[in-house]
């Protein structure tokens, strides 16, 4: 840790850093991580009603593991084993910067971004003096992401405003393949990936003077899924059989609103929101080399709703809006607050 100190008169600075870091190695158990911290502060101090201040925050930190196994039996033909591996490693940055000019004046600024990412993997392998045997493996991966930022300002409680937005997103794949045979020479084996994805973002602003208000916000989303499978069948005889199938699901949303008036005189709004879906499923077989008819299903939709009011000397508000869906295609309009 170190500390600076500045004094200049009655004004005065100082600056402040801390770090830390640590970290684990486990040899004999195949383990290993670490985290690592930094801290940096400043001040200044102007007067008694004014000064600035800044931070920022630093985090990283990381893992992993490995473990591994395998016993066997030679007189039977017996074994059983397994892996498993797993990894992560995620950071973040974090400042927060306020300022104040005079008294009743300054403005404010935060930011912070993030990331995670993590791995694993597992694979098991058993056989028994019969010669049944099963083989299992199993991938997982996922990552995520965010950031965020606000800014502030005011001049005494007469104006101010702010802004502000945000996003995140998060993504994971998965994979597993699954085998058996049988005694009898029949296997079995199964593949299965998904993937899936999601996203989603909000802006806001807003800010008065004097009596006169506004504020908006402007908020999207949206989700992905994949899935596809794979399975088949083999046996002594020569018969064999297989499935595959796959589906892809998607989500998407839109919402911006907003209002402007004059305290206690006025005040108007409106809100539109959209959402729009989407999906699709396939499955194909085949017996013994001929394949059967293919099955398919096929959807989507999307609907839209629009509203607005307006609202007098504190009185109930009035308003309306619109609906829209497809399909069917169908039209709404409403009246009222």
């Amino acid at each position: 840790m170190t500390e600076d100190v500045y004094r200049l008169g009655d004004q005065n600075a100082t600056h402040t850093t801390e770090t830390a870091a640590e970290g684990v190695l486990d040899t004999a158990g195949g383990a290993a991580g670490f985290t690592a911290d930094r801290t940096e502060v400043a001040t200044a101090s102007v007067s008694e009603t004014s000064g600035a201040l800044s931070t920022n925050t630093q985090h990283l930190e990381g893992a992993g593991s490995h473990d591994e196994g395998l016993t066997t039996d030679p007189a039977t033909g017996a074994a059983e084993g397994h892996t498993q591996d797993s990894h992560h490693l995620g950071g973040s940055d974090a400042t927060t910067t306020l300022i104040g000019p005079a008294d009743g004046v300054g403005g404010s600024t935060v930011t912070e971004d993030a990331a995670d990412a993590v791995l694993t993997r597992n694979a098991a392998l058993t056989r028994d003096a019969r010669g049944n045997a099963h083989v299992v493996s199993e991938f997982f991966g996922e990552g995520k992401a965010s950031r965020g930022s606000g800014h502030g300002f005011w001049f005494t409680p007469a104006a101010g405003g702010e802004i502000e937005s945000a996003q995140a997103g998060r993504g994971c794949f998965t994979g597993t393949l699954d085998v058996l045979r049988d005694e009898d020479g029949t296997a079995a084996g199964t593949v299965e990936q998904a993937i899936a994805g999601e996203f989603e973002q909000r802006h806001a602003a807003e800010g008065h003077l004097g009596p006169l208000s506004a504020k908006g916000t402007s908020s999207q989303s949206g989700t992905l899924d994949l899935v596809a499978t794979h399975d088949a069948t083999s046996t002594p005889d020569g018969g064999a059989e297989s499935a595959t199938g796959g589906s892809v699901q998607g989500l998407v949303t839109d919402h911006t609103g907003g209002e402007v008036g004059i305290e206690n005189v006025v005040q108007v709004s409106g809100d539109l929101r959209t959402e729009a879906a989407a999906s699709d499923l396939v499955h194909e077989s085949t017996k013994d080399g001929v394949p059967e008819a293919p099955a398919a299903q096929h959807a989507a939709s999307v609907s839209h709703e629009a509203k607005a009011s307006l609202r007098l000397l504190r009185q109930a508000p009035l308003g309306g809006g619109l609906s829209l869906g497809a399909p069917p295609l169908n039209i709404t309009p409403s009246l009222g607050s």
